[in-house]
């Protein structure tokens, strides 16, 4: 899973790369919008610190109280 999310980061920051090299448009607010033309296979939105904090905490909380499944930590690398 990771490797796809690594993926998708480097996409969106060659969007962005090539944005700047070409000189279209790549003021730091516009980026987003620019992304979201740019491509249509990946969804790109901002998400605000307050949200990414509670779901933060949230999912803290929920790993805090979760089991391990036995024999897994044999077979993760």
């Amino acid at each position: 899973m990771e490797r796809v999310v690594d993926g998708l980061g480097g996409t969106v920051k060659r969007l962005a790369w090539s944005a700047v090299l070409t000189r279209d448009n790549y003021k730091s607010p516009n980026f987003v919008k620019l992304a979201q033309q740019k491509t249509k296979v990946i969804i790109i939105e901002i998400e605000k610190k307050n949200d990414i904090d509670t779901s933060k905490i949230t999912l803290e909380n929920i790993f805090k109280v979760a089991k391990s499944v036995p024999e897994t930590l044999k077979t993760s690398n």
